[in-house]
């Protein structure tokens, strides 16, 4: 069988007439998606945008609006009236004031006090209105200035509450180190030694200063033991004096050497960084300090 021309010329025009006849439908498939898509999925979104009716009747204003209404009107009256006679520079300051407690966010401050005082509005009258108006004071926050500045005191009292317990946890951790890290102490011998010799110096001064002639006689200093000099004297003194840094109070020799009141250990100071490093070992030659 043999296949001319004619015959491919009619099979590929029969395919791309087939071709072409699947891409329409596929494309008005697609078409008629995105339009159902576009559509709003029920009434419920038609019936939202639906405009309201200008001709439909107004809701009525419950009783508060409406008494607030009223002692608005009232007020304005009473002003009115009033501030004519308050003419003058000499009425000046009780004309502004009447003027800022007439205003109008500060009406409703004061029919709520009305409520308070009798929460009946049918039976408020108007000279009642007025004579309590005139002697009402307004309050220099209102109930809701005041939730806000509640709130906002919650708040920073929050944050700071927070911020006092990360402190209180740092310092708690900062006393467990200092715990952990071991205490030299000197012994008690040494401590009473250098005790005598301040409490010595202390008794000597006040009684240069009260005058020798009717001075009572100063007490017997203790005996002190005295280490024997040794002939390599050292560079600078090791004797102990009033020191404080930091606004703590301390003792230090012209070493560096820190020690606490209580004659702890502490550390060496640094001049170089204002600052005493704790991590020194205290130096063989401090066991038994000694106080200028």
């Amino acid at each position: 069988m043999s296949v001319t021309a004619e015959t491919v010329a009619s099979l590929l025009a029969e395919q791309k007439a087939a071709l072409v006849a699947d891409f329409e439908r596929l494309l008005a498939d697609r078409l008629a998606s995105a339009s159902a898509a576009a559509k709003p999925a029920s009434g419920k979104s038609a019936a939202a945008k639906k405009p309201k009716d200008p001709d439909a009747p107004k809701k009525e204003p419950n009783d508060w609006i409406k008494f607030v209404s009223r002692v608005r009107s009232v007020v304005k009256e009473f002003v009115a009236a009033t501030l004519p006679t308050l003419e003058g520079e000499e009425n000046k300051e009780a004309r502004e004031a009447l003027q800022t407690k007439s205003a109008a966010s500060t009406v409703p401050m004061f029919a709520s006090h009305l409520k308070a005082e009798n929460a009946d509005f049918a039976s408020w009258e108007d000279e009642a209105i007025i004579a309590s108006f005139d002697a009402w004071e307004r309050p220099a926050v209102s109930k809701q200035e005041a939730a806000g500045l509640n709130k906002r005191k919650g708040a920073s009292g929050a944050a700071s509450g927070a911020a006092s317990a990360a402190a209180s946890a740092e310092a708690s951790d900062a006393e467990e180190g200092e715990e952990a890290k071991p205490k030299r102490k000197w012994s008690e011998e040494a401590k009473a030694s250098a005790a005598a010799k301040r409490a010595a110096k202390k008794a000597a001064a006040s009684g240069g200063a009260s005058g020798g002639a009717g001075a009572a006689p100063a007490a017997e200093k203790p005996k002190i033991s005295i280490k024997p000099k040794t002939s390599a004297a050292p560079a600078v003194s090791l004797k102990f004096r009033s020191w404080s840094h930091g606004g703590q109070d301390y003792f230090k020799n012209g070493r560096g050497d820190v020690i606490s009141t209580d004659f702890d250990w502490v550390g060496r100071y640094s001049l170089e960084t204002d600052s005493i490093d704790e991590g020194v070992e205290m130096p063989a030659d401090l066991e038994s300090p000694e106080m200028e």
